[in-house]
């Protein structure tokens, strides 16, 4: 009998002894049943912290993408609304968003500089104001060249116009690194190679298209 409590004794010890690994509870070698319910305590706890913070996380990341659809759906409408309400204007976004990729990628290349953000590694300051001249320059020559009536419509300085589009393109295509970097993926797909895939070539004008609805709506 005394050789099989000593047996319980020393197994109940190496539970103990785990248990503290695990809660980080100080392991008293001068071991009592009552030290081993307190750590069982602990750890019953401590699991039950865990459950409830993964319920929580599930709980925002449902929210999340619950939201990214309804932004979605607002930025197809939006493209739907301009391409029946205003074919000039609709160009005149996808042209700015276009010419604002660009503009980054010829103005980085050429005189490089010091990186933007972690985010998006490839970024420099100098592709940024790229991404600014080019849009303007194009946009303007866009404006003059055609029968534009949008900028009209929503009483609104085309210059300044150009320079919110042109911002909001190049927030939305950071949003989008992020996403991607936090799900550890490098391209979006494979139907662009060389380009991160399709949603890299839209990201911008996935942002925009809504940014713009909203100015026309507000400034109408």
């Amino acid at each position: 009998v005394g050789t099989g409590l000593n047996t319980r004794k020393n197994f109940d010890k190496k539970i103990v002894k785990e248990i503290s690994r695990i809660t980080k509870l100080p392991f008293k070698p001068s071991f009592n049943k009552f030290a081993a319910l307190a750590a069982h305590d602990e750890i019953v706890n401590f699991s039950g912290s865990l459950n409830t913070t993964a319920v929580c996380l599930m709980k925002i990341a449902n929210d999340i993408r619950f939201l990214g659809i309804l932004f979605l759906c607002f930025s197809f409408y939006s493209a739907f609304y301009f391409r029946n309400q205003n074919l000039e204007g609709f160009l005149l976004i996808i042209l700015i968003c276009v010419s604002t990729d660009i503009g980054g990628y010829i103005f980085g290349n050429l005189f490089k500089g010091p990186k933007l953000t972690k985010i998006s590694p490839k970024k420099t300051y100098s592709g940024v104001v790229g991404s600014f001249v080019l849009p303007l320059l194009f946009g303007l020559i866009y404006y003059n060249y055609t029968n534009l009536n949008y900028i009209e419509l929503i009483k609104i300085n085309l210059i300044l116009l150009i320079l919110i589009i042109s911002f909001t393109s190049q927030l939305g295509d950071l949003i989008i690194s992020y996403f991607k970097r936090i799900a550890k993926v490098k391209d979006t797909g494979k139907f662009l190679p060389g380009h991160g895939g399709l949603l890299d070539r839209i990201d911008g004008i996935i942002f925009v298209l809504p940014v713009a609805y909203l100015l026309e709506k507000t400034f109408i």
